[in-house]
């Protein structure tokens, strides 16, 4: 099936988010859904607590929008920041 939708390498950003949030959290950011995914809520349990930065960095990562999404090379730089 073909899409419109524009996908680089941003999109895998968003599954890399995905994957930081259930590393730090033990849960899933959606319910598994499209839907879910795709509206972008999700909550960050009160515990553990991490660094704002560390989750301001997961939030862009999480975010729908593709052109707000940070690049893989500022994920990087921000991490190293974060050590």
């Amino acid at each position: 099936m073909s899409s419109d939708a524009l996908l680089d390498v941003r999109t895998d950003v968003f599954s890399l988010g995905c994957t930081l949030y259930t590393m730090l959290y033990r849960t899933y950011p959606f319910d598994g859904s499209a839907t879910a995914a795709l509206s972008g809520r999700y909550q960050l349990p009160d515990t553990p607590s991490y660094p704002a930065a560390l989750k301001t960095l997961m939030a862009e990562m999480l975010t729908v929008d593709l052109a707000a999404r940070p690049w893989i090379k500022t994920i990087i730089q921000r991490l190293q920041t974060l050590l």
